[in-house]
């Protein structure tokens, strides 16, 4: 593909002949943790996998995932205040489960894996969906994971774009 253009110079993450993919596909199990819900989710791979959702504020939330062991809570990567919870109310039907901050709305759909924050409005403001696909397959690999044979697992997100987005805060530079 596209991405296999640049394989001689940088190897993007996507397109790593060396590296196993995985696919995060369906909520197997939940339970509410405090300011919002813990998943057991079943890889395409057959692997589970864990994720984690809770609010920071009721703007903010903090979204974790791991195979075997669960990451250290703390990270030189987060911002003061980064520890704390919101309240939150959760609720689960047969389709998926809800976490509510009364700002944001969470919706997780078990299968598939779908994830979908909505404003306060119902307008969803970020979504994560397997079904980014083309004629002859996906454009972009699903939410999951990747790893190489002799490394731990590397989780990477998929999430669905306006055409009229704006992205800020990638570490784009120009110069020295």
């Amino acid at each position: 593909g596209t991405l296999n253009e640049f394989a001689g110079d940088w190897t993007p993450i996507f397109a790593d002949p060396e590296r196993e993919y995985a696919s995060l596909r369906a909520v197997t199990g939940s339970r509410e943790i405090q300011g919002g819900a813990r998943f057991e989710v079943q890889a395409d791979a057959g692997e589970a996998a864990h994720v984690s959702i809770a609010f920071v504020t009721p703007q903010v939330l903090r979204l974790r995932a791991w195979i075997d062991e669960e990451p250290p809570g703390d990270s030189p990567m987060l911002v003061e205040g980064a520890h704390r919870t919101h309240q939150a109310t959760v609720s689960e039907d047969e389709a998926g489960v809800t976490l509510d901050s009364g700002a944001l709305r969470v919706r997780v759909a078990r299968n598939p894996w779908a994830l979908t924050v909505s404003g306060a409005d119902g307008r969803p403001v970020f979504e994560q969906r397997g079904d980014d696909r083309q004629l002859l397959g996906s454009i972009t690999l699903p939410t999951g994971y990747s790893r190489r044979k002799d490394g731990p697992p590397q989780f990477h997100e998929t999430f669905s774009l306006e055409p009229d987005e704006h992205l800020y805060g990638l570490g784009e530079q120009f110069g020295p």
